[in-house]
């Protein structure tokens, strides 16, 4: 790059004095913004309506009548919840960075053609844009998507933005200054932008042939900071002053002409070269502080040959006028004839062509005659993960290998598609994929990188998983429950489609403090099942947040309010505006007994069987009303003794709660119809011939052992005798805590795998009663295969009716279970117990209940 040459006629130097002239004939109109300082002022005519003033100010747009500044309507862009190395609010940040309040600056202010709109771009969001209608007093008729990195703009350094001329009227030219924020949302240092009917900013051109953009290396970034300082179009070029260091002198800072033909898609005729601006006496000014550009003095006569000037505004040191010695900062301003600047630019590119500049490669980041250093890399691939992807795309893919960033241009397709990389080191890359025809479900595509249009080879010894699936789309529908106590464990069962399209499923629970000034996400693998139609996901109680104390809990009898959401090899679900489910935790239920009732039973839903104990026996209550305070649930009328009081308690989450005694009334009713008793008496014939036929069958079995049946007959009675006291009586231990397993038993089932760690075990809600116990769905982790299997877990709740007795029957059972096969009749996976919950059979899930009852239900 040469300096430019401009003729000393074309140029003059002013200097701008300190001292100011004010007269009150100047001043006629004033406007001060209700904040802050105003960043932008742009003149709009409204055609039919008028004309408007419209401002940019700290967090505020404005809109101003033109005739005495007096505001008409007022529309306020901050401040907002924002973090720089975050996405924008309410995506989710993938750091463990917090949001804070952060105002917002307006950076970029423009009106779209002649449509009374304005784009505005403040720093918050990444740089996000908006366009908001002044004859709807200001307000937002497209608000961009924040998950798109092209509508990124402003920058919190700077940023230069205007609309091209001519066929280039809609393309928007933006240089943005680095702020340091994370490299995966920095906007280009300069791009060319075209704004879709949709809302959206797309590139000029982004095909593998020519990008409309230009940009520093990235590991440039941060010690080559350049700083736009105003844009312009003339002659069908954009043109920006920018203020940068050099590379090889870091300390060394100078003003830059940068330009590029406005119908250069590729950005191929981008180009820079340095100004400055000479005094008389000689002494070069290089640090540009304010750039404009406008008509020249001439007036656009026509015998006059400068058609427009550039002016800058140069920081200069100025001799102090009392002290010889001493030296002021000061500025001094240049006029730059644009015909000159043109010549300049065109000798500039003429002398590069033809090589007659010095600048060399080793110029550039070496000494003179240094000696370079060169050595050959190979690239090789390795592994792809995951090796699905939905059609719509989106997904993120990591490829392993070596020598990955090496070249200048690196591409990653699969199938035809192509891969955008978003992070790449030598042995690691991140690319996100694109969306494929729906007709491509189901076929697999190679995974393809190459760099520099030479496609990198496989490594054999790792040759696995380099060919993807395009699957069916991932669909996240419901979730339940919506609710848990604070301490609660809970087993959060996700509904959809083609779940299993995705490898890797996380859900992200987030939590706020109480203050609303932290927030705090904790994140745990789940499990897709049922042919992609559900999903099993750990829950994660509010006790495992530090964002919220157990003190906080204790104080408040609150209702949190959660978030939860998921994430699957990149895609965020659920889709739509909000992007997540609510999930409220609450306070556990109070019991009262009868008749007073409770609080916060809404954590039940009317799909919920509650676990009950009538006179020491287990049984399953079902819900037919729910209210905070209230809960209404059915009994069957055969789990009381008529004619005496039956004891009533509670059983939730382990403990039991004594509501009381219950005595089962009779109807009133007058006389049956003769009808109805004759069918009743033949009923009861009919009854006891059936009980003829099975006594006189097992009358040859009398001698045989009695069986379980009978056994746990007689325990029941023995149990309903022994609860005939007091109420304290009837409270008895759900698992007597000397049973235990003994050494041999417990020996063979460990060497049969079948004895399992109850930490890997997560208990869901109840789906039915056993003989021993209620039935629950559950969630079994396979350590071998790091899998999460649904399960079926019998339990022991009722101790009352034989003690350690039952227990070892429950136990037998479950031994009968382990030595028994047949297709048709559920094998034993394993057994677990601890110290709370007893012992616990685990067996296969049958989501339709058992054969006898499917094939009752009408509607099977």
């Amino acid at each position: 790059m040469i300096a430019m040459r401009i003729a000393a006629a074309m140029m003059r130097i002013l200097t701008l004095l300190a001292a100011v002239l004010f007269a009150s004939g100047f001043i006629t109109k004033t406007f001060k913004t209700s904040e802050g300082s105003a960043q932008n002022v742009i003149y709009v005519n409204l055609s039919h309506n008028g004309s408007a003033v419209v401002v940019g100010g700290t967090n505020t747009l404005y809109m101003l009548s033109p005739d005495d500044l007096s505001p008409t309507a007022i529309y306020k862009t901050g401040p907002e919840n924002d973090s720089v190395l975050c996405p924008p609010y309410p995506m989710t940040c993938d750091y463990d960075y917090n949001r804070t309040t952060t105002d917002n600056y307006n950076r970029v202010l423009l009106q779209l053609g002649t449509d009374p709109v304005v784009l505005a771009c403040g720093t918050t969001s990444q740089g996000i844009c908006s366009i908001h209608d002044l004859l709807q007093d200001l307000n937002v008729t497209i608000q961009m998507d924040k998950e798109l990195k092209n509508n990124y703009m402003a920058s919190k350094h700077g940023t230069v933005a205007f609309f091209g001329t001519g066929i280039n009227e809609n393309v928007l030219f933006v240089a943005s200054t680095y702020d340091g924020r994370p490299l995966e949302f920095q906007p280009h240092a300069v791009s060319a932008r075209v704004l879709n009917n949709s809302g959206y900013f797309s590139l000029l051109s982004s095909t593998n042939a020519e990008t409309s953009f230009v940009d520093v290396v990235n590991r440039l970034k941060m010690s080559h900071r350049i700083l736009y300082l105003y844009g312009f179009s003339h002659n069908g070029f954009a043109y920006f002053v920018t203020l940068r260091t050099n590379v090889l002198s870091p300390d060394a800072v100078r003003t830059w002409l940068a330009r590029v033909c406005e119908s250069d898609k590729s950005f191929r005729t981008y180009m820079e070269v340095p100004i400055q601006c000479t005094s008389k006496d000689g002494v070069p000014s290089l640090i540009a502080i304010s750039a404009s550009a406008g008509p020249s003095g001439a007036g656009g006569k026509p015998s006059s040959k400068i058609s427009k000037i550039l002016a800058v505004a140069f920081m200069t040191l100025v001799r102090n006028q009392t002290n010889q010695k001493n030296w002021s900062p000061g500025s001094v301003l240049c006029f730059f004839d644009m015909a000159s600047v043109e010549d300049a630019f065109r000798e500039a590119a003429e002398e590069c062509n033809m090589g007659k500049t010095n600048v060399t490669l080793s110029s550039l980041y070496h000494e003179k005659q240094s000696d370079l250093a060169c050595k050959h890399y190979v690239a090789s691939l390795g592994s792809v993960t995951p090796i699905y992807d939905p059609v719509s795309g989106k997904t993120i893919v990591a490829i392993s290998g070596f020598n990955l960033d090496i070249g200048s241009q690196r591409a990653v397709k699969i199938g035809k598609s192509v891969c955008r990389i978003e992070r790449i080191n030598a042995t690691f890359l991140e690319c996100s994929t694109s969306a494929v025809a729906a007709d491509e479900v189901e076929e697999r595509a190679p995974v393809t990188m190459t760099i520099d249009d030479i496609r990198v080879p496989l490594v054999e010894a790792v040759n696995i998983g380099t060919k993807a699936t395009f699957k069916p789309n991932v669909m996240v529908n419901d979730i339940t429950p919506k609710r848990s106590t604070y301490s609660g464990r809970f087993t959060v069962v996700v509904k959809g489609t083609h779940l299993d399209s995705v490898s890797n499923h996380v859900i992200v629970t987030r939590v706020s403090s109480l203050n609303g000034t932290k927030q705090e996400e904790i994140k745990k693998a789940c499990q897709a099942t049922e042919n992609g139609e559900k999903m099993m996901c750990p829950g994660t109680p509010l006790v495992e947040f530090s964002v919220i104390n157990n003190d906080q809990l204790g104080a408040n009898d609150l209702h949190i309010l959660a978030q939860i959401s998921f994430r699957m090899d990149g895609l965020h679900m659920p889709l739509g505006e909000r992007r997540h489910f609510d999930f409220i935790y609450q306070p556990p239920p109070h019991f009262d007994p009868f008749p007073e009732g409770g609080k916060n039973f809404e954590i039940f839903n009317s799909s919920d069987k509650l676990p009950v104990r009538v006179n020491g026996v287990d049984h399953e209550c079902i819900f037919t009303k729910i209210t905070p305070h209230s809960a209404v649930c059915r009994l069957s009328r055969d789990v009381f003794v008529p004619g005496s009081s039956n004891t009533f308690e509670v059983v939730y989450a382990g403990q039991s709660y004594p509501m009381g005694n219950l005595s089962l009334l009779d109807e009133e009713s007058g006389t049956l119809p003769t009808v109805a008793l004759v069918f009743i008496a033949l009923l009861g014939i009919l009854l006891l011939a059936i009980c003829c036929f099975i006594l006189r069958v097992l009358e040859p079995r009398r001698t045989s052992p009695p069986s379980r049946i009978h056994e746990n007959i007689s325990r029941q009675n023995a149990s309903h005798n022994s609860l005939q006291g007091s109420d304290s009586a009837a409270q008895q231990p759900q698992i007597q805590p000397g049973f235990e397993i003994d050494e041999e038993t417990k020996a063979m089932l460990e060497a049969e795998k079948l004895l399992f760690n109850r930490e890997l075990l997560q208990l869901g809600p109840v789906i039915g009663q056993g003989h021993f116990g209620c039935v629950y769905i559950a969630t079994l982790k396979v350590e071998v295969r790091d899998e999460h299997q649904e399960v079926a877990v019998k339990t022991l709740r009722n101790n009352s009716r034989g003690g350690e007795l039952d227990s070892r029957s429950f136990l037998e059972e479950a031994l009968i279970m382990k030595d028994f096969r047949h297709t048709n009749v559920l094998p034993l996976i394993g057994l677990t117990m601890d110290k709370r919950d007893g012992l616990m059979v685990i067996t296969p899930y049958m989501k339709h209940g058992d054969l006898l009852s499917y094939i009752r239900d009408e509607q099977n």
